[in-house]
């Protein structure tokens, strides 16, 4: 609820508008208090990392890389993932839920096996 409260500045007599001299004292002088609710949209938080080897070349250098947070899915939709490889642990999560919380992919396997899918898939030239 927004509101809106026009005083008189020298003499404090509640006002109803802004252009006229107050009433009581002549005075065009005026306090405006305004209150303003805003209503804020919802926060959601991702968090991303990885931790790497710098001794190793750029393709194996990556030893584990994580993602937990929200992202727009592909029909615009807000949908939260998860997701963890880890090259150390052999280790591959993927979770995707849309914003009813309904799973919408899971996978969860060792990451040698985690093979031809993605952007990891093969591509046919036609």
């Amino acid at each position: 609820m927004n509101e809106e409260i026009i005083t008189c500045q020298n003499c404090n007599r509640k006002l109803v508008n802004m252009i006229d001299s107050c009433p009581n004292c002549n005075s065009m002088k005026k306090l405006i208090h305004l209150e303003l609710d805003e209503i804020l949209p919802d926060i959601f938080d991702t968090i991303a990392g990885k931790k790497e080897n710098p001794n190793l070349n750029s393709k194996k250098k990556m030893l584990e890389k994580f993602y937990d947070g929200y992202d727009q899915s592909a029909d615009g939709d807000l949908a939260y993932k998860k997701q963890i490889i880890s090259r150390e642990k052999d280790y591959y999560l993927e979770e995707v839920k849309n914003s009813q919380g309904i799973i919408i992919h899971y996978c969860e396997e060792p990451l040698s096996n985690h093979k031809n899918r993605g952007s990891a898939k093969f591509k046919h030239n036609n």
